[in-house]
């Protein structure tokens, strides 16, 4: 008994494919077995295809300044306040974050807004 063994495609091969799925609206399984490819072979290429597509404009950059310590003559008799939040402005958009969220939360919260 013969096992099947797909066809070898070039990396070209590999962008068209690939492109064609991300045009499709199908799920990746059903992609593949529409066009009669082995699924693990599909998601292999397709992690392959997006580690070397590099994107087409570099991400903004946003600078970020330490504003100036106000210069007092007299001595300080208190602590500071501590920040109850941070914000972030961008533009019009402002967004305050509590002090108080874990910096696993910030990651989090950033991939989904790059998505």
């Amino acid at each position: 008994m013969t096992r099947y063994r797909s066809p070898v495609r070039t990396p070209q091969e590999w962008q068209h494919i690939i492109q064609e799925f991300d045009s499709s609206g199908l799920s990746p399984s059903e992609f593949c077995q529409l066009h009669d490819i082995n699924i693990k072979t599909f998601t292999n290429n397709r992690y392959k295809q997006r580690k070397t597509v590099e994107p087409s404009e570099p991400e903004p950059f946003i600078e970020v300044a330490k504003p100036e310590a106000e210069q007092r003559s007299e001595p300080k008799h208190h602590r500071q306040p501590v920040l109850s939040s941070l914000c972030l402005e961008a533009g019009d958009c402002q967004l305050h974050i509590p002090t108080s969220v874990t910096p696993a939360w910030i990651a989090e919260l950033l991939r989904g807004v790059a998505k």
